[in-house]
């Protein structure tokens, strides 16, 4: 029982109003799993093996997954573009949500660069949908799906937009 630091005013409100309260009838237990146990590749007595690098923080124009031929022509615009996504108009939480559907469907549906249009942002603003792209491409959900990033080129909105590009997906 957790003990009760209401003043009496409210308390006698909040006995009233959970006094209202009915269980769940017919409430269903979730199936219980059956006890797996993993392939014995590897032996029981080895750990199984991690085959992927700890993921790092990415920062815009970093080259790192990409070597540098490939990372020209996605910085100057030459890689063709998979999907846009523009967030004009859009306040932080609409915005976030949007880009992390976004990202998710274009890496299902196998999208290697896609383009994500911020504008710049007002100049007296200190914090932006420009500005906050970058934590929101190393959140734990999405950083996953990023090989690299950076500005884009003029002609596909500069230092209004960027250019991702995802990774494969393979089967």
């Amino acid at each position: 029982m957790v003990k009760n630091n209401l003043p009496p005013e409210d308390l006698e409100d909040w006995q009233d109003f959970t006094a209202s309260i009915k269980p769940i009838k017919h409430r269903t237990q979730p199936p219980e799993l059956p006890n797996l146990k993993l392939p014995r590749f590897f032996g029981e007595s080895s750990p199984i093996p991690s085959f992927s690098k700890p993921l790092t923080l990415l920062q815009a124009g970093e080259k790192s997954g990409v070597d540098r031929n490939s990372f020209e022509r996605l910085s100057k615009g030459k890689t063709p573009i998979d999907a846009k996504l523009d967030l004009h108009g859009k306040n932080f939480a609409q915005a976030f949500r949007i880009f992390k559907s976004f990202i998710t469907a274009a890496v299902t549906d196998g999208k290697r660069c896609v383009l994500i249009i911020t504008g710049k942002g007002r100049p007296e603003a200190e914090n932006t949908l420009h500005s906050s792209l970058p934590d929101w491409i190393n959140h734990a959900d999405i950083r996953p799906f990023i090989v690299t990033y950076t500005s884009a080129a003029p002609q596909l909105g500069g230092t209004g937009a960027y250019i991702l590009l995802l990774k494969r997906q393979r089967n």
